[in-house]
């Protein structure tokens, strides 16, 4: 049995309060990595200090909101060096083109300025201070290679993180490091469970409903959890994915088969 080791290694993951972010945090932890956990909910460092409880490890909080470039780089200062860079956050509202008003064009823009901008943010702070070896992770969605009605935004996010990750593989490759981008399908996340209830308001039907058919697209045929997902950021972090570059990999129970 392989066992992957990521001992000695530093790891920032941004969006790692809960869901997804939290459990790739997890299983990072328990391959011996050291984290720096960084999220806009004033409670990572409860989630950061649960973490190096659990697994024995050293993870550090930093409280910061990705889009300000001046904040994140001061809370990113003091990391000497990087060996493993996932960025995790996102936001996901529904943004129906037909309402998009004066209100709903703040909404777009901020979809685009959290999912395009605060990843773009952290590259240009991080990628200095990584080296031969480093791995890139970003989190895009099935969402980036397929169209959802009234996700337009969302949609258009994750296809601009899918297509950075193409773009800069072949910039980082001389450098050593290599960049992917993992794909989730549906996975039952708080965020996830808060922006489905309204959507499902929002369409006039129930949360079981929306997850029943979204799963039935789907070849395994149930609803997927966030450790479903983290090992692949667990595989694509380890010496295992050193061939591996500009991909943006599918992890969705066989829904979307491209």
């Amino acid at each position: 049995m392989i066992r992957i080791s990521l001992r000695g290694r530093t790891v920032i993951v941004t969006g790692a309060y809960q869901g997804i972010g939290r459990a790739i945090a997890e299983a990072l932890a328990e391959a011996g990595a050291d984290l720096v956990l960084v999220d806009s909910n004033p409670l990572i460092g409860e989630t950061a200090a649960a973490i190096a409880r659990q697994f024995s490890i050293l993870a550090a909080a930093r409280q910061c909101d990705i889009t300000e470039f001046r904040a994140l780089e001061n809370e990113l200062r003091d990391i000497e060096r990087i060996d493993v860079l996932i960025g995790n956050a996102g936001i996901q509202p529904i943004t129906p083109i037909a309402e998009a008003g004066a209100e709903a064009g703040a909404t777009i823009a901020r979809v685009m300025e959290v999912n395009v901008m605060g990843n773009f943010n952290l590259l240009r702070i991080c990628l200095p201070r990584m080296g031969t070896g480093g791995r890139v992770l970003l989190t895009a969605s099935i969402w980036g290679k397929i169209g959802v009605p009234g996700y337009a935004a969302y949609c258009a996010s994750k296809h601009a993180v899918i297509g950075m990750v193409r773009a800069l593989a072949p910039e980082l490759g001389p450098r050593g490091i290599a960049i992917n981008a993992v794909c989730p399908g549906l996975v039952e996340t708080p965020g996830v469970r808060d922006q489905s209830i309204l959507e499902a308001e929002y369409y006039g039907t129930t949360l079981k409903a929306l997850f029943d058919t979204a799963v039935s697209l789907q070849s395994i045929r149930r609803l997927m959890e966030p450790k479903d997902v983290a090992g692949t950021y667990l595989f694509l972090a380890s010496y295992l994915s050193e061939s591996i570059t500009g991909q943006a990999i599918t992890v969705d129970c066989g829904g979307v088969t491209a």
